[in-house]
């Protein structure tokens, strides 16, 4: 899946998964969830992911990723509804293995009180792991927000920059916003751009939604709509609506990629679909103009009160 010593085929990393999972091995179905999951080598699904972790982790044994990364789904609500509660005991089967990423995940609920009671004593614990076992991210928000040790700007940004080289995607997302704000270190916009392709690479939204923003606007770099709308693909498949807003935008007005009214008007109500309300009228203006798709007025008042819902909703 990583391409090391091999150039990299998601699809045959996708065929080799499937047959490794329905010939009874749990790794496989971990790795073949994965790519489900981010849609490499096949289409995404996050439905069909996670029963791919679920089956993973019914299988026992030392196969603790899949249980990991059903947890992270429980928490991230990928596929289901968010359930940190239920997380909790697959995230702590993913720590006991020796995985920091779930270690770091556990840290997060214990300090805000997600699942479990609010415990910053246990919360540092349990970074302290994460971070013997290569994710330093969570402890180096915790000296970032002083939540449990004494603020530490410094020994921050020098946790996440340790995490970011070893790979870890939210620590180089850190390093990014820390870099891009000048928190703690001087300004360094070219940096966080470096720091946030890293991210992106690594597969996080965020750090792909961060991309583009700069990329877009030519903060530390050139503009480069291209690359821009590249990058917020890949926080849209992360499931970040307002990165889809924004895919949705570049199609309509023909930024980075050929104008696709049509496709412009799917990616909009996809992210209305999913309670993104800016989204919904953006698409209720398509069908109202007809430009490039048909008009519909039905269609448009109903994406105009979809909107009101969302807004609603959410609150002000």
């Amino acid at each position: 899946m990583t391409g090391h010593g091999v150039p990299q085929d998601d699809v045959r990393a996708f065929a080799l998964a499937t047959r490794s999972c329905d010939g009874g091995d749990p790794a496989g179905c971990s790795n073949e969830g994965f790519l489900v999951q981010h849609g490499r080598g096949t289409k995404q699904d996050y439905a069909a992911a996670r029963a791919l972790y679920q089956k993973a982790c019914d299988a026992g044994g030392k196969e603790a990723y899949g249980c990991a990364q059903l947890g992270l789904m429980y928490v991230n609500g990928l596929g289901t509804d968010r359930d940190p509660t239920r997380a909790i005991p697959l995230l702590q089967r993913g720590c006991d293995a020796g995985e920091g990423v779930p270690c770091s995940n556990l840290c997060s609920m214990s300090l805000y009180g997600l699942g479990t009671p609010k415990d910053t004593a246990r919360a540092l614990v349990v970074c302290q792991k994460a971070c013997d076992l290569g994710d330093c991210s969570t402890l180096a928000l915790m000296y970032l927000s002083g939540d449990g040790v004494a603020k530490d700007m410094t020994q921050a940004l020098k946790l996440y920059r340790q995490s970011c080289a070893a790979g870890v995607a939210t620590a180089c997302l850190g390093v990014g916003v820390m870099l891009k704000l000048g928190d703690g270190t001087p300004k360094d916009e070219a940096g966080a751009v470096a720091a946030f392709k890293k991210s992106c690479d690594a597969g996080n939204a965020q750090g792909c939604e961060n991309l583009g923003a700069m990329l877009e606007s030519g903060r530390g770099g050139p503009r480069d709509d291209g690359a821009a709308m590249l990058a917020y693909r890949g926080a849209c498949t992360g499931a970040l609506m307002s990165a889809c807003d924004r895919v949705a935008t570049f199609f309509r007005d023909g930024r980075g990629v050929p104008k696709d009214a049509t496709s412009a008007a799917s990616v909009f109500e996809q992210a209305c679909d999913n309670g993104y309300a800016k989204s919904c009228t953006s698409a209720a203006a398509l069908y109202a103009g007809g430009a490039g798709v048909a008009k519909d007025k039905a269609k448009e008042l109903a994406l105009l009160e979809k909107a009101k819902r969302v807004s609603v909703a959410i609150g002000p």
